[in-house]
């Protein structure tokens, strides 16, 4: 297995990933598919999104993408989620369209804010037959990797609470759970919550 940033042949997949992995959050905010498609497509051909590369990466074993993953600095993180908003509220389809905005806004506040020297864990998915296979862990695994190589203490994500495998797989990974952020949109009905969950890196000796 290869871990890459290199995903230009593999984007069809890695966005198919990338939607499964962020599915609450798309579902919460945007009106229907088109509408989403629209708006990813346009942050990721801009590179404007915290799953671009070089933060976000596949996983190929024999030539096919197995899974996807994106994680970054907590400084990197604030930068993305500035452009990105700013880039958004110029497109002239929301001009005409601000209760999308709203909810944008709202969702927003039930992701964790990292701190500085903390690092953040975006997004991950692994291709559905291949469920069984500690591809996950080993995912998981990488990103700590990560995160210590550029001297962070902490690994920080939000979660799905009602995902019970992915809930079961961090705290297997001595993820500790934090409090659990939600927020309902008065005009549609929708809600969303999130688990936010944190790693402390202890030092190697």
């Amino acid at each position: 297995m290869q871990l890459s940033t290199d995903i230009n042949f593999y984007n069809d997949t890695f966005l198919d990933l990338e939607r499964h992995a962020s599915e609450p959050y798309n579902r919460f905010t945007y009106q229907d598919d088109e509408e989403f498609e629209m708006v990813r497509r346009f942050l990721f051909e801009h590179g404007l999104c915290e799953f671009c590369p070089p933060f976000g990466r596949v996983l190929v074993e024999e030539g096919r993408v197995i899974a996807m993953i994106a994680f970054l600095p907590a400084e990197d993180l604030s930068r993305c989620r500035v452009l990105a908003a700013l880039a958004i509220s110029r497109l002239d389809y929301f001009r005409q369209r601000t209760k999308v905005l709203q909810r944008i806004r709202l969702a927003s506040t039930t992701l964790i804010r990292p701190k500085n020297g903390d690092f953040y864990l975006a997004r991950i998915a692994v291709v559905k037959t291949l469920g069984q296979r500690g591809i996950g862990r080993y995912l998981l695994g990488l990103c700590e990797a990560e995160a210590r190589k550029l001297g962070s203490r902490r690994v920080v994500l939000e979660v799905d609470p009602h995902n019970e495998a992915a809930v079961s797989l961090y705290r297997r990974e001595s993820f500790q759970d934090g409090d659990i952020h939600s927020v309902t949109d008065s005009d549609s009905g929708r809600s969303l919550e999130y688990l936010h969950m944190t790693k402390v890196l202890e030092p190697q000796h």
